[in-house]
């Protein structure tokens, strides 16, 4: 998968899918073979389109023997059933609770999987909101929305504060008083030790976003101390091609 994310960083869908080819000529038993199928599915539809795509998508959700490849198919084909379907994806090694227009939405922590849930946004303005605890390095929080009008994705303007006051889950509150995270970014993730992740067929969510951590020192102690992040953003209404 960081092979695979290297080559998504340059925009060659085209070069990740023969590498996908060249890696399962030689791990023929590789018990993940089906799911980089599907992803070579995906590359298509980055390449071509949703409609070259979509009777792929709709062939391995009908006839996978994969359970994991059939859920995930139809999610592929879900997202672009509703201008409103947007795919979240967390994936993070420092435990983080996901905060979305102040709903909690759970908790991602595992280095070795992306958290996902399917969700629905009406166009307009939202906010997403990240919190946890201290984690020495290496630690990353990285999130990425997957929607029709394009990705929102955790990168250097984030907000970011240690035990801020106040409702910051909301959409209205202020954090102008906040700085944003800055620096140039993580590269990846994920950061040794954790050099393995398992496959999914979610191409882009997990190679642009990238993994946050505070700038500045943790204040001490550092055990009960939360870092926040934040983000506003807006989702546009997506405009419908006329037949």
């Amino acid at each position: 998968m960081n092979d695979l994310w290297n080559y998504e960083r340059f925009h060659d869908y085209a070069g990740a899918s023969e590498y996908i080819d060249a890696f399962l000529s030689v791990y023929r038993d590789f018990p993940f073979a089906d799911m980089l199928r599907l992803r070579q599915d995906a590359y298509v539809e980055k390449m071509r389109g949703f409609q070259a795509a979509q009777p792929l998508y709709e062939a391995a959700a009908a006839s996978s023997t994969n359970t994991a490849v059939q859920q995930f198919a139809r999610t592929l084909l879900w997202i672009h059933a509703n201008p409103s379907n947007v795919l979240m994806g967390a994936y993070c090694n420092a435990r983080t609770q996901i905060f979305l227009d102040g709903r909690d939405m759970g908790t991602a922590e595992n280095p070795e999987r992306m958290a996902l849930w399917q969700i629905q946004m009406a166009p307009g303005r939202h906010v997403i909101a990240l919190a946890g605890p201290y984690k020495p390095y290496p630690d990353w929080v990285q999130v990425c929305l997957k929607t029709q009008s394009g990705d929102v994705i955790t990168d250097t303007t984030w907000k970011n504060a240690f035990n801020p006051a106040g409702n910051w889950k909301s959409l209205n509150y202020d954090d102008s008083a906040w700085e944003a995270v800055g620096g140039t970014g993580v590269k990846g993730p994920p950061e040794e030790p954790y050099v393995w992740a398992y496959p999914d067929p979610f191409v882009d969510m997990q190679s642009k976003a990238i993994g946050l951590r505070p700038m500045k020192e943790w204040p001490e102690p550092k055990q009960g101390v939360i870092t926040v992040y934040r983000k506003v953003f807006e989702i546009p209404p997506v405009e419908r091609k006329e037949d």
